[in-house]
């Protein structure tokens, strides 16, 4: 047992809290804070035996990049073809077909701190939407990248788009988390990182990372190309090949002075 998480619910609070070293390469830009607005959001019918799933951890930075986190803590029997191939993808095809409010009211509970599990600041009961959330949040960091209804848009079109990032965050290195993952078809980034409790909050290393859209180092493309772009057939150049492509005119040019300059 890890002597700063007793549990996996200690470690999604620990990682909550110490969001400060959250790699720059998952972020919009170097230097942006991250925040985790949403625990145990239930997304439908993503469960394992039917049912609502619920997705560990979603995040975004200053600037709207979001990241869907499954944490995996202290030895979880599952590896990485059940995480990504079954578990993860439930989460995508769930999200697709959610609208934004419908995960909002998902993650109210944790935002109002009526769970066990808190977000990284209080934010009073008062509070209504998402919006002031954000603004709260930016107050708290002394800075805004964005107004709070940028952002907050912002956020809501990565969902729905599926250009949001999808991340395994465990405290093990299991090299099953990296291979499975780099078959994970999504139109956002793709990550593995090593999530480690440490004396001064968590230490992150990014253990492997697809950026987003990429599918491999080069990509064959098929392409119809109209008849005026289709490469002349090949033909040997012999003086009776040249005539035939000749006009009139030019071909009296070609036989009386040319092809007899030529040859002699």
């Amino acid at each position: 047992m890890d002597r700063f998480c007793a549990n996996e619910s200690d470690y999604h609070q620990r990682v909550i809290n110490h969001m400060e070293g959250f790699p720059d390469i998952l972020k919009s830009d170097n230097g942006l804070h991250v925040f985790v607005w949403g625990h145990e959001v239930d997304l439908h019918d993503a469960g394992r035996r039917g049912g609502d799933g619920s997705a560990d951890l979603i995040t975004t930075d200053e600037k709207g990049m979001v990241w869907l986190i499954e944490a995996k803590f202290s030895q979880p029997s599952e590896r990485g073809d059940f995480v990504w191939g079954n578990q993860l993808l439930r989460y995508k095809q769930a999200i697709q077909c959610m609208e934004w409010q419908d995960i909002l009211a998902y993650a109210k509970n944790f935002l109002r701190w009526n769970e066990k599990i808190k977000p990284c600041f209080e934010i009073p009961s008062s509070v209504e939407t998402f919006t002031h959330v954000l603004e709260m949040w930016q107050a708290r960091i002394g800075r805004a990248q964005c107004d709070p209804n940028t952002l907050n848009s912002k956020i809501a079109s990565h969902l729905k788009s599926g250009t949001y990032g999808v991340m395994v965050l465990t405290d093990i290195n299991d090299s099953s988390y990296e291979h499975c993952g780099k078959g994970f078809l999504h139109d956002g980034p793709l990550a593995y990182v090593l999530g480690t409790p440490v004396d001064t909050g968590m230490s992150y290393h990014v253990k492997w990372y697809r950026r987003a859209n990429a599918r491999g180092e080069m990509e064959m493309v098929s392409t119809n190309w109209p008849t005026s772009f289709e490469r002349p057939q090949e033909r040997t150049c012999t003086p009776k090949a040249l005539s035939e492509g000749l006009c009139d005119g030019s071909i009296q040019l070609w036989l009386n002075i040319l092809q007899p300059g030529l040859i002699q």
